[in-house]
This record gives C-alpha cells, structure tokens and sequence, in this order.
C-alpha cells in the first residue's frame, strides 16, 4: 500500500472526488469524477488506480459484508417490485447466467472465502478485460496517458470466456402468488 491510501491525503482526495461502482449480470463498471486541476486530479487518479488494482479481501471485512448482504437479499424477497425483478430474470433467461440474480445465490454467499474471491478477482480484473474511458477537459494525449497508467498497474491476465448467447425467448405469461398491498408488473 502506498502512503496515499493510509494517509489523511487520502480522506481530503476522497471529499473532493466521487468515486462509484456498479456491478450488472456481465460486468463491473468503477467509476471517478474528479476536478481536473493539479494536484487534485494526479491524487484522485493515485487513489483510484490502487483500489482497483490492488484489492484485499480481509476476512472480518467479508464476514461483516456478508451478513449484510445475505440479510438485503432476505429483505428484497419481501419487496414485491424486487421479487417481481428477480422471478422475471429468473423466467426470462431460464438456464443462462443471465437468470441468475445479480447479487448471487445465497448459498454460495455463504460458503465464499476471501480466497475465493481473490482468485475471482485476479483472474478477471485485469487489463485484458478492462474498457477504460475517458470524458472531460482533458487532451486526448493525457487521456492516452491516464488509461495507460492504469492498464499498466492491472495484471495483464487473460480475457474472460464470452458469455455463451442466451436462446430465443418463448412469449408467455407468468404469474406469482404474493402477499403484498401493490402489484407488479415486468415485461420484456
């Protein structure tokens, strides 16, 4: 780790940047929007750059994460609108990773090691697999650079097997028994 991300450089770079993160059924996106004024936009981008590139998975971090996420998945099955979302995907793609619940299945939630997911991490969060792109008042040369920089801080690695095309999608109409004060509605 760098002094930067153990620093209070790292606590001031932090109010003055946003950084996201979103995770879909076949990717994972991060994000950052920083000024880009010296010596703001050099530190942001150290920051950023070294969570991506440089992830722990600390056991009691995990174990916390966990139950908070196991406890969210049990709670959005009492939503109608998220069950609705769920039980729609689940018939939509019957079969295909893309059936599956974004957040995972609670089963194997339960039995993740941070072994597991450091594997998981290094074999996909690498530069093969990596589409950086860059928006703003920057040149397209400091842009090249930026992506540059943190292409080369990611593992080079190898690119993730396609996900297979998912079959033609029979018309059909499903409905669910569930207790609820709204109804909810999804097509597709």
């Amino acid at each position: 780790r760098s002094t930067l991300s153990s620093s209070s450089a790292a606590s001031d770079v932090y109010k003055r940047q946003v950084f996201d993160s979103n995770v879909n059924r076949d990717m994972t996106r991060f994000s950052l929007r920083s000024l880009t004024r010296e010596p703001l936009l050099t530190a942001a981008l150290d920051l950023f750059t070294e969570v991506i590139t440089d992830a722990e998975f600390p056991a009691d971090i995990m174990q916390r994460d966990r139950v908070r996420l196991l406890q969210a998945m049990q709670q959005a099955d009492e939503v109608a609108g998220q069950y609705a979302r769920k039980v729609f995907w689940q018939r939509l793609y019957q079969g295909h990773p893309y059936g599956q619940d974004v957040v995972g299945d609670s089963e194997v939630i339960e039995q993740l090691t941070p072994m597991d997911l450091d594997a998981f991490y290094r074999q996909y969060y690498v530069a093969q697999n990596a589409q950086i792109s860059i928006v703003g008042d920057l040149s397209q040369s400091q842009a090249k650079t930026i992506a540059q920089a943190i292409s080369e801080r990611l593992a080079g690695g190898v690119k993730a097997t396609e996900v297979p095309k998912p079959e033609s999608v029979t018309p059909g109409l499903e409905v669910v028994e569930f207790t609820a004060n709204q109804t909810q509605y999804y097509a597709g």
